[in-house]
């Protein structure tokens, strides 16, 4: 994980740190696609992070051409790359952008949002894929780690704490990055959701603004995600949990890869938790002794963790018996329950705001009882 850069923060300076997986142009094409933020250029800083190798010399051009152009490891990935970026700003605020266009009042809503209320560290993006639909607009995480936007959430609901933003853009207060040690990018596609769970146990709040939003440059693959979700659930659940859901998840992870056909990955995944266990040991040991908020505290920020799988078959069969086995609901007690299903007449943006609701008033609740445990 990063250290922060040596320089003091400058009050106002927004840090956007553009992360392209690509070649110099389409790095280039990413710094140009700030050009309509509306946002003062007097008051960004741009850093451009790029892989190693894609050539020396990169012309930013429109409203940015005094771009820092900084490398990072071609297998750094998209979280490793946000560390190296972090690392060479200044600004009060960090704007991660990972592959995608900004629409002009991304940062306006970021920063309102942080500006109006100090408790709010983290301001996650509204993502769209490069067709317009919804990527990312809230999230979620299933009882074995693994992130995910839950259904009925769209794109125009209210603002809502949530465990975590996309890895694709957020805007968060750089002295609480820091404070965090950044992306554990060690974590690789669960990096994400493994920040934003630090924010939330070390007390700062990670909030979804739905005007904030972004749209991927690009379609993105779908990679494993069972590595991080491991990593996740061993560093970050307490000691009373882990020992109940971390035995279940490798099984389940198994039972997964049996049906699907990829008992590699799963075993790959498995083995590499074995082989980190000294250091993530280490890491969950400095989550564990900071944090200031219970499992129980961020409950409704899980979601419905332990909704059965869709169909049948062996893994739904094998997902029932090991969160029954296992006590695994008991280790998520408060999180949000499965919504009973919604009428026929009921129109999508009706589930919509419904879903919205119910998610908003149970972290009301959360961030009522967290506030009077502070006072």
């Amino acid at each position: 994980m990063p250290g922060r850069s040596a320089v003091p923060p400058r009050p106002g300076l927004v840090s956007i740190v553009t992360v392209s997986q690509g070649g110099a142009d389409e790095a280039a094409a990413h710094v140009r696609g700030l050009d309509g933020l509306n946002w003062p250029v007097e008051r960004r800083e741009v850093i451009c992070v790029r892989p190693i190798g894609e050539g020396v010399t990169m012309t930013a051009g429109g409203e940015n051409p005094g771009a820092k152009i900084v490398e990072s490891p071609a297998d750094a990935g998209a979280a490793g790359a946000g560390n190296v970026g972090a690392a060479h700003a200044s600004g009060e605020h960090l704007a991660l952008i990972v592959d995608a266009i900004p629409d002009p009042d991304w940062l306006v809503a970021a920063v309102e949002a942080l500006d109006g209320d100090p408790s709010i560290a983290c301001v996650a993006s509204t993502v769209l894929d490069p067709g317009g639909a919804v990527e990312y607009a809230g999230a979620a995480m299933t009882w074995f780690g693994e992130g995910y936007v839950p259904e009925g959430e769209c794109a125009d609901a209210a603002p809502v704490d949530v465990l975590y933003a996309s890895v694709a853009a957020l805007v968060i207060r750089a002295d609480a990055f820091a404070d965090v040690g950044g992306y554990d990018d060690a974590l690789g596609s669960g990096a994400a959701l493994d920040l934003g769970w630090r924010l939330n146990l070390l007390g700062h709040r990670v909030r979804w603004v739905p005007g904030s939003r972004v749209t991927r440059a690009h379609s993105q693959s779908v990679a494993d995600s069972t590595r991080g979700a491991l990593f996740a659930l061993y560093k970050n659940l307490d000691d009373a949990s882990v020992a109940r859901v971390l035995a279940p998840a490798l099984a389940l992870a198994v039972r997964r890869a049996s049906v699907d056909g990829t008992p590699a990955q799963a075993l790959s995944a498995i083995d590499d938790l074995v082989e980190q266990l000294p250091s993530l040991t280490e890491r969950r040991a400095a989550v564990q002794r900071r944090r200031t908020r219970s499992d129980a505290d961020l409950a409704p920020l899980f979601g419905p963790v332990v909704a059965a799988p869709a169909g049948g078959g062996r893994y739904a069969t094998g997902y029932t018996a090991l969160v029954e086995a296992f006590g695994v609901a008991e280790a998520y007690a408060g999180a949000v329950s499965v919504p009973a299903p919604v009428a026929a007449a009921d129109s999508a943006l009706e589930q919509c705001r419904d879903a919205a609701a119910e998610r908003a008033r149970r972290i009301t609740e959360l961030t009522v009882a967290v506030q009077a445990t502070e006072g």
